[in-house]
C-alpha cells in the first residue's frame, strides 16, 4: 500500500490539490478496509451503514484539512468502473 503512494501521477494528483511542490507532500497511512465478494457468500454482503466521515469540516477551523482517496481493486459495480463512487452527501467541494 505505500508503493502506490510514490506513482508519479498519484504524487502529482495530490500536489495539485494541495497547490504545491511534490516534494512538501507529507503522506500518512491511517487505514485500509477490504469487504469479502457476496457473489460468493450473500451473507458477507455490506449492509447499510458503513459510510463514515473522517474530519469535521465544524470543528476543524477549516473548511479543508484532507484529501485523500482509495485504490479499488476490482471493478465497481456501481459505476462499471475501476474508480470510487462519490454520493451526492459523502464530501463537498
Amino acid at each position: 500500500m505505500w508503493y502506490i503512494r510514490s506513482k508519479p501521477k498519484v504524487v502529482s494528483a495530490f500536489a495539485r490539490v494541495w497547490g504545491t511542490e511534490k516534494e512538501d507532500l507529507i503522506v500518512s497511512f491511517d487505514g485500509c478496509c477490504a469487504f469479502r465478494p457476496p457473489s460468493v457468500d450473500h451473507r458477507w454482503r455490506t449492509r447499510a451503514g458503513w459510510f463514515h466521515t473522517d474530519q469535521n469540516g465544524r470543528t476543524t477551523g477549516s473548511d479543508f484539512v484532507c484529501a485523500q482517496d482509495g485504490l479499488p481493486c476490482k471493478r465497481n459495480s456501481m459505476t462499471g468502473t475501476n474508480s470510487l463512487l462519490k454520493t451526492e452527501t459523502s464530501c463537498s467541494s
